[in-house]
């Protein structure tokens, strides 16, 4: 009598398919791990030749400064958070050095005194974590608009001492910083009007620069968040139109030694400490008739600004107002009736007058 088989009929492929599919889960670990391998040696290699790599528990730093690169050292970890490449000389920094690279954990990039002289558009555009990029002392001219898109996480932003010229419409647009830095550019002359479209900064300072008259709109995207203006020894006297800053309560304003002569925009101006010093304006005789300026001023400086006449009007509001600083000048009269709506005054400073001061009570 024939065998019956009652069970499966087995299949002589299914074991070599079996087997096929082991052997690619098999080599795709032993892949994985040898890339892993390779990542770790090149990474080590990195950190024991050429940089210093230190490693905590949410942050890996690698400390390149001063090695004399001419480029991107290669085999840098992409979990990097904090890279430094200052002082190397780096001078072209493009898409295909560093935009490539997909470093999606970096938060703060160095590259101060590299000698870099242009940034491409796109050489920036993966480093969509970033939150400070430093780029002072180096020999940047311009910065076009586009090459900080996509880096909505930023928030400290330093071009000290390069040769930036203008910068223009959309330069910082989509930013929301924190600390912007444009100290010491000695050539730039323009902020076009466009410049801080669609953008936030809490924090500006534009210390010695040669910038001229900047349009009354310039600032305007920044009224509801700039609190803190350093704007002081700027190489051209600066004329400030009446209405630049219209609206805004700043914490800090610095503009000593620029050049300033026409104080006419106080009249629309609120900073709770206001410094004017070093400006020549040898006298302040404003009306502050219908307009809202100085109300929050606590202090204010005046100090060497060639003043002779000082004459504050009954129009004025300075209840708030509790040190003024009038030292350094010329003032040879000083009538006690301009102080009488000044109620909280504390610390009146009149050292280093030019002449005897009368005080006429």
């Amino acid at each position: 009598m024939a065998n019956i088989f009652c069970g499966k009929r087995l299949n002589p492929f299914s074991r070599i398919k079996d087997s096929w599919n082991q052997w690619i889960i098999h080599f795709t670990i032993f892949w994985i791990f040898i890339s892993i391998c390779i990542d770790m040696a090149t990474s080590l290699n990195i950190c024991s030749t050429k940089c210093q790599c230190q490693d905590s528990m949410n942050d890996f730093s690698v400390h390149c400064a001063n090695r004399n690169l001419t480029s991107m050292p290669i085999g840098i970890p992409n979990n990097v958070t904090n890279l430094d490449l200052s002082m190397n000389p780096i001078p072209f920094l493009s898409s295909v050095i560093l935009g490539n690279l997909h470093f999606s954990h970096l938060k703060r990039l160095d590259l101060r005194m590299c000698g870099i002289r242009n940034l491409e558009t796109h050489t920036l555009q993966n480093l969509f974590l970033l939150e400070e990029l430093h780029l002072d002392h180096n020999k940047l001219t311009t910065l076009s608009s586009g090459t900080l898109s996509n880096m909505e996480h930023l928030k400290v932003l330093s071009l000290n001492n390069n040769d930036l010229l203008s910068l223009g419409n959309f330069t910082f647009e989509g930013l929301s910083l924190q600390d912007l830095n444009l100290n010491d550019n000695r050539h730039l002359f323009e902020l076009e009007s466009g410049v801080f479209y669609n953008s936030s900064v809490e924090n500006l300072s534009i210390d010695r620069c040669s910038l001229r008259t900047i349009s009354s709109s310039t600032f305007k995207p920044l009224f509801t968040s700039l609190k803190v203006l350093f704007w002081s020894g700027n190489l051209k006297p600066l004329n400030i139109p009446q209405d630049m800053f219209l609206g805004f309560q700043f914490n800090q304003l610095h503009m000593s030694n620029d050049g300033i002569t026409n104080v006419d925009f106080l009249r629309h101006t609120n900073a709770v400490h206001l410094d004017l010093s070093g400006n020549p304006l040898h006298e302040l005789t404003i009306d502050f008739s219908n307009t809202d300026g100085l109300k929050t001023t606590e202090f204010l400086s005046l100090s060497g600004c060639h003043l002779r006449v000082f004459a504050l009007q009954e129009t004025i509001s300075l209840d708030n107002l509790q040190h003024l600083d009038l030292s350094h000048n010329r003032l040879h009269r000083l009538d006690s009736r301009s102080f009488l709506h000044v109620r909280n005054l504390r610390y009146l400073d009149l050292t280093g007058l030019y002449r005897m001061l009368t005080l006429y009570i």
